[in-house]
């Protein structure tokens, strides 16, 4: 446990050494600042949200998500997370329009429904790769 410990600060401590000499590939000190606030505020959360982990097999898997993404970030020069690429044979969700009732003074009410197919949410979940999963958790879909 002590050795985990021990990883875990010195992942810590590199996030925000990182974070301390980033800067932006653009040259602007706007976006430096932003970007380098962008890997401090991530970090923080998800080591937050992370603390109260106890089980060995989850620690590690997070320890390994969080290299896997400072490895990223300093190849890519970009802090945020690359989106996955879709898998095969994955469709695109369906989209379903239905007209409503014509009200006096409403032009026009077209309702729109969106299905995924329970396959295809399962491909894609299945696709994401070890970096996106905290994103995932922790950045959570705005309703439409």
């Amino acid at each position: 446990m002590n050795t985990t410990r021990a990883r875990v600060l010195a992942l810590y401590r590199r996030v925000f050494q990182l974070a301390r000499h980033w800067r932006a590939s653009s040259g602007l000190e706007a976006d430096t600042l932003k970007e380098a606030g962008y890997i401090r505020d991530e970090a923080r959360n998800l080591f937050r949200q992370n603390a109260t982990l106890t089980d060995e097999q989850e620690i590690l898997a997070c320890i390994h998500e969080a290299e896997s993404r400072l490895d990223l970030t300093e190849h890519y020069r970009t802090p945020y997370p690359r989106l996955p690429n879709v898998p095969p044979q994955t469709l695109a969700a369906q989209v379903h329009r239905t007209q409503g009732k014509q009200q006096p003074g409403v032009i026009g009410r077209v309702t729109t429904t969106t299905h995924v197919p329970r396959q295809t949410a399962r491909n894609i979940k299945d696709a994401l790769p070890s970096y996106l999963r905290s994103y995932e958790q922790s950045h959570p879909k705005k309703p439409r």
